[in-house]
């Protein structure tokens, strides 16, 4: 986290989980990001930088 970011809304933890979940086909990341009650471009911004590349939230 730099200088002026924000704090991340979700702990490395939960970010694992979200990753995992979406991943493995359990959950949608638009399912993700309701269960962890944040916006679904967050979902979609863990798995772009996860490597997953197009990261659909629908």
């Amino acid at each position: 986290m730099g200088v002026g970011s924000r704090r991340p809304k979700l702990s490395p933890q939960q970010q694992k989980e979200v990753i995992e979940l979406v991943q493995s086909g359990r959950k949608t990341g638009a399912d993700a990001a309701r269960l962890f009650r944040v916006h679904p471009s967050t979902v979609a911004r863990l798995l772009a930088k996860a490597g997953r590349g197009t990261a659909s939230c629908q």
